[in-house]
This record gives structure tokens, C-alpha cells and sequence, in this order.
């Protein structure tokens, strides 16, 4: 069955052939034409180290283009563009040596052949910039160079720093430079060379053109800013030569460290042997100067030029005992200016141990003559010292002065200082001696008016008196005056001149019109009264008022019928037209009588009865009194003093 199939089929083919081609032939396919194109249409070189293309240029057959460095030409592969059938030979993509022209050539597919001469051209770089800088010891960090964006082939001479942690050993370093593109640098970057001083380095362009100059200068700037951890009561009684510890918050290289013993007021200073360094728990060791001063010190501790840090101030007190300045009784902010080498009681201040402050003894000197101090002791919870003069007369010659010094012994040693306060003035030392009077300013005086009696001796200025003190010394020098009838007065005088004179107001118990003969007692109780030979004789203050006067004023006594302790004051003239105010104790701060009844048709003011201290100081002491009066507007005084009135009046 399957036979007769291909037979009918190979029939029908056969007769289907002939209808087209009679003779039955098979005829020829017509020929096709091959292609002549070999046109280069693109040419891009490429370098594989650097990764960068590079485009060219295409005309009559010439391919040029323009490389400079990183491109490597002699190591240059290309990508081309040519007709699909047709071949370039040699193989672009190969890596190819561009220094002498390289000629192409394409062959099109009809064997017709184009030659293309490829032409490369380095071009030579004129930048010579350092873009960075670090060191392979350091490594890169926010400290490694980067030059302002001003820095470029106009400039000259330029400076980097470079700052590096301040453990480096600038010795050493190795420099990894970051320079323009076919630049050199000399010295040549990777040496490792010793930048303890600024290092010049020369960068030329690759065309040789550009020569710039760089100063590498190496900083230490990495460690925080220093700060230091004292506890400065350890240190307070260790003794010269000794040890004293103290904390920091960073360690530099041990031998950049610097550690100072420094004074108070910073005037002086001594550097201190580091003995020991602890790096693990940031402790530094220093060793005291074989001999020191007591008093208040501060450590300067360097670790860099710009790095540094200086303490609290702390107490040092195991060295030698420094007297500093009298203070008062206590130490409070009063500077004493005199001392009074009589009971009385001060304060020091000086820098001494406390553990052998049984020791300790102290005086005052003055030419080779010692006053001693007693009852040393420190005043409660102070650092003050408190000192005691004796409670007897010296027996020396000496002089008051301001020469006088203060000397401590401690230990079979002396020390001696200047005698001075707190503001470093020199203070006076009183000696007391008997009160010597050469004159007065002016036997007539007026009451309220000053009076200044010449002489020497005549009161001692003084602080606070010792237990006992109050028995010798008086916060007061009394001159007693005595009238004819022997009748006491005294005036207080609590002041002396630069001249060593009594400065004293005269008061207002004083009768008027009446001598007094003067006798002084100076504050010393030792020595007494003493008579001079000075008179006085006392006036009362003029009035105020033109023509105004009292005429007369009686005090009425105590046992009087009718005007028990009254006061009476008749005027000269008419008192109807003016205001009386007051009748006035000016010896009492201006205490004031305004209990009075106006007698207008006899010119006379009577007062009510006194209390006990008016009428005491009116009948009894005698004291000057004033009416105070207004007229037009205007106040008056008329002083006076008041006659006694008889028992009986």
C-alpha cells in the first residue's frame, strides 16, 4: 500500500515540472555582489590600569587623539566600529604600544583593503599641588593635610602642618604624599625621615614647568586639653624632699612631661623632679624641693608647648615657718595698723605645722632686743594664731617704731620677717611710757570746739585686750580739769595726730568764763595721773541771733516751794514775735525740753519739773544748754548756762 503512495506522488511532481520548463532543465540562481565597505567609523582608546576611555579623532584615513598621564601609552587597548564583514587586522582590542604610529588595516568583504595610521599624543601635566599628606606610622585621620583650595600653582613657598598625637616619634615618619599627576616630589615620598624640625619639600609639574615648595611642619595637638586631680590636704605636712602624687586626665610621652612648684601669687617657681609616672591609673610623682617655705603653692604642669594646666593652690606646711602679717583678734577683715605691746590681744597669720606647733615661740625684735608673745594658740576653727602681749609695763629701753620685726623659733632655728598687716604696711609697735604734755593749741576755747594737746605718750591706740587687759588699759585718755574751787571736769580724748598729739572735742559741761587747770590720765593705768601746767579757760558759743540774748537762767532746786527742778530763762527783749522750739542739750545728742509755758509780758519761758537726768545735769553738772528759736524763718541759738537756785527760793 505504502509503494503505490510514493509512486502517485513522484507522478504528480513530474507532471507539474513540465508545465513551467518544457525541456524539463533545472536553471542557474543569479550571482550576488560583494561588499567593498571598509570605513573605520569610530576609534576609542582604553587603559585598563586606570580604567578611563579616551576618545579620537577621524579624517582622511589619520585617527589622532590626546592622552596625558594616567594613561599609559604604551599600554593602550581600543575599541573600533567597522562593517560587519569586514576585518581589521592587527587585533585593536590587544594591548598596544601608541608611542609611534600604529597603522590599521580594514579589509571589506570583496577584498578591497583601507589603511588607517592611528597617531597618540601625550601631553605633559604643568600642575605640581600636594592634595594630601599623612604618615604611615600615624595613619589617616581628621589630622592628615588638606590643602585650602586656594593652594595651587600660583602659590609659593606654602606651609602645611600636620598634626600628629603627642605619643609619635616624630623621628620616624614615613610620608605618603598625594601629588598632582606626573608630578615628582623630592624628597621622594615613602622615606622615613626625622621631622623634629620643618622638612621642605620640592614638587615639579610633569612638563617641568612648575616648581612649587612646601614646608612640612610637624605639630603635637591630639591629647585633650590637660586637667588636673588634687587633693591638696595630702600634701599639707610632707616635708621637704618628700613625695606628693597627683592625678591628670592624659599622659603625653614621660619626657614631654613638666611639673613646677609654684607660690601663690605666682611670683615664683621652682620645677620638681618627676620621680615616677604611673600610666595605668594617670598618677604623676613629683619629689618637694630639699628646703621650702610653708605657705600656699600651686602645681604648672606642661605636657606641650600649648598644653598645660596649673591647680587649685594647697597648703604646704612641713618646711620652714614663714610668718605672713598681724591680723585682728580672730582674723577678720579690720587691718591693723599698731600694736600695743601692752595686754593686748592679735591674731597672725603664718604658715606653721600644726603638729609641732608646741615648738614654736614667738617675738617681736628691734635692735637686737627680744619682746617675747605669749599664750600661743590657734583661734577656733581659723587658721589664725592668736598672741598675747604681757599683761606687765616692759622693762626695756626701746622706742615705739614701725622697725620693729617678727621673728619665730622653731627647732633651734630663727626666723624673722618684717612686722607688717595684710596690705604689707609696716605695722607700728607701741612701747609705753609715762604721758608727757608740752602745750595746748590755745588756752581759750570755745565748748563743741577741738582742742589738741601737744605732747608725747598721751594715748595708745590698741585692739583687743587679753583676759586681764581691762585693768591696765582704758579705751579712753581723761584730761581732768579743775576749777579754783576744785570742782572736777573731765574731756575724753580717743584720738592722736600723726604728730603723736591728743585730738579731743571740748564738751559742754564746762562752765563758762571760768579757768581750768589740766591734769592727764593716759589710757596706760600704770602711770597715773599727772599735773602739767596748762590753763584754760572756756568761753561759751557765740549766738546766732543779732540782738537776741538771755538775760538770765536759773534752775530751781530740788527742795524749792514753789518751782521744784523748773527751769527759768529771761530774754533781753521782746519774745512775742518769736518761736521757741526747744531748750537743748547739745552734750547729749541734742536731746530736747519742750515742756515750757511763754511768759510774753516778763520775757521769760519756765519749764515744767525735770525729770532726774535733766535736772542732774542742769543743777548737778553745770552742763551748757541752748534755746532754740525761729524767726523770719529762720533758727537761732542762745547758749547758756544756768545758775544754781538756793534750797529754799
Amino acid at each position: 500500500m505504502k509503494k503505490l503512495q510514493y509512486l502517485v506522488l513522484m507522478t504528480l511532481l513530474v507532471i507539474g515540472c513540465g508545465k513551467d520548463n518544457p525541456t524539463g532543465e533545472i536553471p542557474n540562481e543569479p550571482e550576488q555582489k560583494l561588499s567593498s565597505q571598509k570605513i573605520l567609523g569610530d576609534f576609542t582608546l582604553f587603559d585598563e590600569a586606570t580604567g578611563k576611555w579616551r576618545n579620537t579623532e577621524i579624517k582622511d584615513n589619520v585617527v589622532t587623539a590626546v592622552i596625558e598621564t594616567p594613561f599609559d601609552i604604551k599600554a593602550l587597548v581600543a575599541t573600533v566600529r567597522i562593517p560587519d564583514k569586514a576585518t581589521i587586522s592587527p587585533d585593536p582590542t590587544q594591548k598596544r604600544d601608541y608611542t609611534t604610529p600604529v597603522v590599521y588595516t580594514i579589509t571589506a568583504e570583496d577584498g578591497t583593503k583601507a589603511e588607517y595610521k592611528v597617531i597618540v599624543t601625550k601631553r605633559l601635566l604643568s600642575e605640581s599641588n600636594i592634595y594630601r599628606l599623612h604618615f604611615k606610622e600615624v595613619g589617616k585621620s581628621r589630622d592628615h593635610y588638606n590643602p585650602h583650595p586656594s593652594l595651587n600653582q600660583h602659590d609659593k613657598n606654602a606651609d602645611i602642618r600636620i598634626v600628629v598625637p603627642l605619643t609619635t616619634d616624630v623621628t620616624k615618619l614615613t610620608s605618603v604624599f598625594e601629588i598632582s599627576e606626573g608630578a615628582t616630589i623630592h624628597p621622594k615620598a615613602g622615606q622615613t625621615l626625622d621631622y623634629t624640625k620643618p622638612v621642605e619639600y620640592t614638587v615639579t609639574s610633569e612638563d617641568g614647568k612648575t616648581v612649587l615648595k612646601y614646608t612640612v611642619t610637624v605639630i603635637f595637638d591630639d591629647l585633650p586639653k590637660l586637667s588636673l586631680s588634687i587633693n591638696g590636704e595630702e600634701f599639707r605636712n610632707v616635708p621637704p624632699g618628700g613625695t606628693i602624687v597627683f592625678g591628670v586626665n592624659v599622659l603625653p610621652k614621660h619626657e614631654d612631661i613638666r611639673v613646677s612648684l609654684v607660690t601663690e601669687d605666682g611670683k615664683s617657681s621652682v620645677p620638681l623632679t618627676i620621680q615616677k609616672v604611673d600610666d595605668t591609673n594617670k598618677k604623676i610623682h613629683v619629689k618637694l624641693p630639699d628646703t621650702y617655705l610653708n605657705g600656699i603653692y600651686k602645681l604648672d604642669v606642661r605636657i606641650a608647648e600649648n598644653n598645660s594646666a596649673m591647680s587649685y593652690t594647697f597648703v604646704l606646711h612641713g618646711g620652714n615657718p614663714v610668718f605672713h602679717y598681724i591680723t585682728s583678734n580672730g582674723g577678720g577683715p579690720k587691718t591693723p595698723n599698731s600694736l600695743l605691746y601692752l595686754a593686748e590681744q592679735f591674731g597672725i597669720f603664718a604658715s606653721i605645722n600644726r603638729k609641732d606647733f608646741a615648738k614654736h615661740s614667738f617675738f617681736i625684735k628691734k635692735n637686737g632686743e627680744y619682746l617675747p608673745l605669749e599664750n600661743a594658740r590657734f583661734h577656733t576653727n581659723s587658721t589664725t594664731i592668736i598672741l598675747e602681749a604681757p599683761l606687765e609695763l616692759p622693762n626695756t629701753s626701746l622706742e615705739t617704731g614701725t622697725d620693729f620685726e617678727f621673728v619665730i623659733r622653731y627647732e633651734g632655728k630663727e626666723y624673722t620677717y618684717p612686722l607688717v598687716n595684710n596690705k604689707n604696711e609696716p605695722v607700728k609697735v607701741y612701747i609705753p611710757k609715762p604721758p608727757v604734755v608740752t602745750g595746748v593749741s590755745k588756752t581759750s576755747v570755745t565748748q563743741g570746739e577741738t582742742l589738741v594737746i601737744k605732747g608725747s605718750n598721751l594715748f595708745y591706740p590698741h585692739g583687743d585686750l587679753r583676759d586681764g587687759g581691762r585693768d591696765k588699759i582704758n579705751h579712753y585718755t581723761a584730761i581732768r580739769s579743775r576749777t579754783p574751787s576744785k570742782e572736777l571736769i573731765s574731756m575724753i580724748g580717743k584720738e592722736i595726730d600723726a604728730q603723736g598729739n591728743l585730738v579731743l572735742t571740748v564738751p559742754f559741761n564746762f562752765l563758762a568764763e571760768t579757768e581750768y587747770k589740766l591734769f592727764i590720765d593716759s589710757n596706760v593705768d600704770s602711770f597715773g595721773e599727772v599735773e602739767t601746767p596748762i590753763t584754760i579757760k572756756v568761753e561759751l558759743p557765740k549766738p546766732t541771733h543779732p540782738t537776741m540774748r538771755i538775760q538770765e537762767a536759773e534752775v530751781y532746786h530740788e527742795n524749792s516751794k514753789y518751782f521744784k527742778k523748773q527751769l527759768r530763762v529771761k530774754f533781753n527783749g521782746d519774745i512775742s514775735k518769736i518761736n521757741i522750739k526747744a531748750i537743748v542739750f547739745p552734750e547729749y545728742q541734742n536731746a530736747k525740753i519742750t515742756n515750757f509755758i511763754v511768759y510774753e509780758g516778763s520775757n521769760s519761758i519756765m519749764t515744767g519739773e525735770l525729770n532726774f537726768w535733766e535736772y542732774r545735769d542742769v543743777y548737778t553738772r553745770r552742763h551748757t544748754l541752748y534755746v532754740l528759736f525761729e524767726e523770719g524763718g529762720k533758727e537761732y541759738k542762745l547758749y547758756f548756762n544756768a545758775k544754781r537756785g538756793e534750797q529754799n527760793d
